[in-house]
């Protein structure tokens, strides 16, 4: 890397910085669900209680776990690796750039420069997004991808390109088959250096797939893939079982469905899969729309430019046909079941807009123009809309997020009664979830009960072994107008203890009811 790409990196990293201290800060106190059971995780490994879950990749519990031994808060410890790897990923990205593209190469320094300004937007989003695993595990594949291309050189980077894979796998899943078909299907490693790398990645692995296959009795790298793909079978779709499983103790932990079913079981099922895979394919390209369109306006102005006609070598070509195979292949795998963009924006995104603006910049040469860092800088700010929408709306509306503070308020009034010591229900799972979480007594969570008759739902709580209930209620609501679980209200032997506002919503109230038997110790 040359001096000016040195500063380039430097001065991207301390813009990154700012950006991510300030978005950050918007972040402040917000949890969503799937943090609870990672730092729920680090917390029993540091009581030293071992917890497995196939469900919830370990590398973000395993890192959270000595920050939260040192008395750093939950939420900043999570935030704090979030941010430190978006940090990485950046560099990564700039790295990978300066590695893809051809020394000769016009305006290479421009096309890194506005690479290096997508990566930053991405990063700061994604850090700033929900406290989940997508970016560490975006960033350690943006390392495996720069050290595969290191690998060219070297095979002994091949071996460090395995490692950061298995890695990514650790943080995510889904990037172990996604890799192994990258680095297959894109010949990224030579007949000598594969091995190398695959012996990387396995050895950072295979002892996890193994701890999860003995601990499920068969096979296993991950429970999310099944478990997601059950919870939309023809029979399941729309009702969200998985997040709706009745009343089960500390379910979040290890969230499971099953059986899974196959596509190929019959007609009806594979056409179900077909229109599962043709929304996910529409909703990837909506959510990534303004790079992919810049893809093929850069494509169109190459053409028009007669940089088809002209062009005599393929690294340009190598460079917009591996950028645009990896982005379709980060989304590809989700396609089965649903996407979501920071599953697989972080991946496609900077690859998309170095595809890109390596084709303005070559269109640009036939033109005999040249694309400046500046221009590259416009250019990434007029495709950057939608992400930074999406920045500006994770700031200000905290997406499946919820403000643990107010949480805190509804579990010490609950706590009064001791009723988070006991197996707690509720008629609201994800608000029930935080106030659990917000009393150190995830343990103790029991869930919601299904909804069906009054009498059911009662019966559903005393075959539980539920001590406590709490209720969300909107007074002004009309009871006919609520789902059958809102409608409920327990009746004897359960007590209403204690009626309060809502702190996160003052047109609500939240009902505290306790079994008689609770309310003898207090």
């Amino acid at each position: 890397m040359v001096a000016r790409e040195k500063r380039l990196l430097w001065s991207a990293l301390g813009i990154y910085a700012v950006a991510a201290a300030v978005f950050g800060t918007a972040q402040a106190g917000f949890v969503n669900a799937d943090f609870v059971a990672y730092a729920t995780i680090a917390h029993r490994w540091q009581e030293h209680q071992p917890t497995i879950s196939g469900c919830w990749s370990p590398l973000f519990s395993w890192m959270l776990t000595p920050l939260i031994s040192v008395g750093i808060n939950d939420l900043l410890a999570g935030r704090f690796l979030l941010v430190g790897f978006g940090a990485i990923y950046v560099a990564a990205v700039l790295t990978f750039a300066g590695r893809v593209l051809p020394e000769g190469m016009p305006a290479r320094f421009a096309v890194m420069s506005g690479t290096v300004a997508c990566a930053i937007l991405q990063a700061t989003l994604w850090a700033n997004y929900l406290l989940d695993p997508d970016l560490i595990a975006c960033a350690l594949f943006f390392c495996y991808l720069t050290l595969s291309r290191a690998g060219l050189e070297r095979e002994s980077k091949a071996l460090f390109a395995g490692v950061a894979g298995g890695m990514a796998f650790l943080a995510k899943a889904y990037f172990l088959p996604f890799i192994l078909v990258h680095a297959l299907l894109l010949r990224v490693f030579s007949r000598s250096s594969f091995p190398k790398f695959l012996a990387g990645m396995l050895a950072i692995a295979l002892p996890w797939i193994v701890v999860l296959s003995v601990q499920y009795h068969h096979f296993t790298v991950s429970t999310a893939g099944a478990s997601n793909h059950a919870n939309l079978s023809p029979a399941n779709y729309g009702r969200n079982l998985l997040w709706k499983p009745g009343l089960v103790r500390d379910y979040i932990i290890d969230p499971r469905l099953g059986p899974d079913w196959s596509p190929f079981h019959d007609r009806a099922h594979l056409q179900h899969q077909a229109g599962l895979i043709g929304k996910n394919v529409f909703d990837s390209i909506s959510q990534i729309a303004p790079w992919l369109l810049l893809v093929i306006i850069a494509i169109a102005s190459l053409v028009l430019s007669g940089g088809r006609r002209q062009e005599r070598n393929g690294a340009l070509r190598g460079v917009v046909a591996r950028s645009v195979i990896t982005a379709v292949l980060s989304a590809a795998g989700y396609w089965l079941v649903q996407i979501q963009p920071r599953y697989f924006a972080p991946v496609a995104a900077p690859l998309l807009c170095l595809a890109g603006l390596a084709c303005f910049a070559r269109a640009a040469q036939r033109l005999r123009l040249a694309l400046t860092p500046t221009m590259a800088f416009i250019i990434v700010g007029a495709f950057s809309v939608q992400d930074g929408y999406r920045l500006v709306q994770t700031a200000t509306r905290h997406p499946q997020s919820h403000y643990l503070p107010e949480y805190g308020k509804i579990a010490a009034q609950i706590q009064e009664f001791g009723g988070l010591d006991h197996l707690v229900a509720c008629n609201r799972w994800h608000d029930g979830l935080i106030v659990a979480y917000a009393a150190n007594r995830v343990g103790e969570y029991l869930g919601t009960p299904n909804p069906r008759t009054n009498q059911s739902i009662q019966q559903q709580l005393e075959s539980a072994r539920a001590a406590s209930y709490i209720r969300w209620a909107n007074p002004a609501a009309s009871p006919s107008a609520l789902p059958p679980v809102d409608q409920f209200v327990p009746g004897a032997p359960w007590h209403r203890m204690v009626t309060f506002a809502n702190p996160a919503n003052a047109a609500e109230q939240i009902e505290f009811y306790t079994r008689g038997a609770l309310t003898e110790g207090h």
